[in-house]
């Protein structure tokens, strides 16, 4: 068996133009990690740490919120399938608004993933409708908060109409989400993966936040994006300083170009 794979393989060798192109192919291979060295260009990114766990999120600053329950995932195989174990999942009540507003019980859900740009994220069109959901309508929006040094920031949204049967009622509800990235914000898993791919960043981190409603069964989407920014106003700011990682790491200098806009749409 061995000679039907050596002996093609050492007339191979013997032929000078197949040795000509594989010394072509190694010299551009190291003339290319060359080049990117000195362009300060990333091709394989490094993980890069929360500052602090999520379930260390002081409470006590997310006032008037209330936190209501903390949920904890104990399969295995649950926390297999959504990738990390770095998450927050949480149900809130804001006792500011009356308590028949939907908008009164929100469901936190925060994951955080690093090192990896190529890696497929978990959105809730996804998740929801392998649940038995049906997604009804998908449009994206702004809101817009302050961050911790009271300048303005603009985050895009995705809006989510969820529809689904239960006990032989059909209800629905809305969901929203976004992701923070290599110090921005996008909406979109397109979005996600042009950030992450920027050559000019040696990390490579993103966290989704998400908000659904528990009882929004006919919440409008204005109503929604309004209960969402109010709480981003509070947690984002919180994130920014305590847990996401700073951005750019203290060992990388910012990139010189940004080839990225914080609002990549699908």
């Amino acid at each position: 068996m061995d000679e039907y794979v050596i002996q093609p393989l050492k007339r191979l060798f013997r032929e000078r133009a197949f040795l000509v192109c594989l010394l072509f192919l190694a010299v551009s291979a190291a003339g290319v990690q060359v080049g990117a060295k000195r362009l300060g260009l990333h091709f394989v990114k490094l993980e890069v740490a929360l500052q602090k766990p999520f379930d260390e999120l002081d409470e006590a600053k997310l006032a008037p919120y209330q936190v209501a329950r903390k949920l904890l995932i104990e399969n295995e195989d649950i926390i297999a399938e959504l990738g990390t174990e770095d998450y927050l999942q949480w149900y809130l009540e804001d006792p500011t608004v009356d308590k028949t507003d939907p908008a009164r019980i929100l469901m936190l859900f925060i994951t955080y993933y690093t090192g990896d740009p190529g890696q497929v994220p978990h959105v809730p069109e996804v998740c929801y409708t392998g649940a038995g959901s049906r997604i009804t309508e998908r449009e994206n929006q702004e809101i817009q908060i302050r961050d911790n040094e009271g300048q303005p920031v603009t985050i895009p949204v995705r809006i989510l109409s969820e529809a689904r049967t239960v006990q032989g009622r059909e209800r629905s509800s809305k969901i929203l989400y976004f992701f923070g990235a290599n110090g921005g914000y996008v909406s979109s898993r397109n979005g996600l993966r042009l950030r992450l791919n920027n050559w000019y960043d040696k990390y490579a981190y993103f966290s989704k936040v998400e908000v659904s409603f528990p009882n929004g069964e006919g919440m409008s989407t204005e109503a929604a994006v309004k209960a969402v920014e109010k709480l981003m106003r509070k947690l984002v700011p919180i994130l920014t300083a305590e847990h996401w990682p700073i951005w750019p790491p203290k060992d990388e200098k910012a990139g010189e170009k940004d080839i990225l806009a914080t609002n990549e749409r699908e």
